[in-house]
């Protein structure tokens, strides 16, 4: 009888031991995959830090000239021949953030343990949405002040008039480079959040460091 319950107890014990080999090796397998996604995620983060970087001089120098013109056609100089089609537009957003999106689309975002990454990247991705919007906006003001300008006689638009577009090109200007300040220091965020996880402790243990 005893040799009965040793028997039962063995068999019972190696399932249990069955299962949690098995589950642990999904674990396992899980955070590596969880970590393979941390690191993409880090590089989308690292190219939007690089091209926002770029495109944020490119867009700080497009308002600053637009605010010269400003100042000139304000001051009574004289305007230069070129001031009816010297209209350049936005620069348009540049981001990379497709590993993150294709975690939301799959509904897969809980295999990012962390709780502070998911939400700085959510946060990152708002941004981005909020950031794209204004651009847009801002694109289409820029080509409507176009259609009006190149619309008309040289000397059928009063300064005041053209001072009145160029200052609107300035805001719209001044809007997406306040998007793309607000956009640079979420994915600041979102990077100090990504590496203090990739290099952390709940890494380490998916390779038994």
């Amino acid at each position: 009888m005893n040799w009965l319950l040793l028997e039962g107890v063995v068999v019972v014990f190696s399932i249990l031991l069955a299962f949690w080999i098995d589950a642990a090796w999904n674990e396992r397998q899980v955070r590596q995959l969880e970590h393979a996604y941390l690191l993409a995620m880090r590089e989308d983060v690292l190219k939007t830090i690089e091209e926002t970087d770029r495109i944020r001089d490119r867009q700080f120098n497009l308002v600053e000239d637009a605010r010269a013109t400003v100042d000139l056609i304000t001051a009574g100089a004289n305007l230069p021949e070129d001031i009816r089609t010297s209209f350049i537009p936005v620069v348009l957003p540049a981001e990379s953030m497709d590993t993150y999106r294709d975690l939301v689309a799959s509904g897969n975002t809980t295999i990012i343990s962390n709780s502070e990454v998911r939400a700085a990247m959510a946060h990152l991705t708002q941004i981005i949405e909020y950031n794209d919007r204004a651009e847009k906006w801002a694109l289409e003001l820029v080509t409507s002040l176009r259609v009006i300008v190149l619309g008309s006689e040289p000397d059928a638009i009063s300064r005041q008039r053209l001072a009145e577009i160029w200052t609107s090109y300035v805001d719209g200007g001044e809007r997406v480079l306040d998007g793309k300040n607000r956009m640079r220091e979420s994915a600041l965020k979102a990077l100090a959040a990504l590496d203090q996880e990739i290099d952390g402790a709940g890494m380490q243990q998916v390779y038994g460091r």
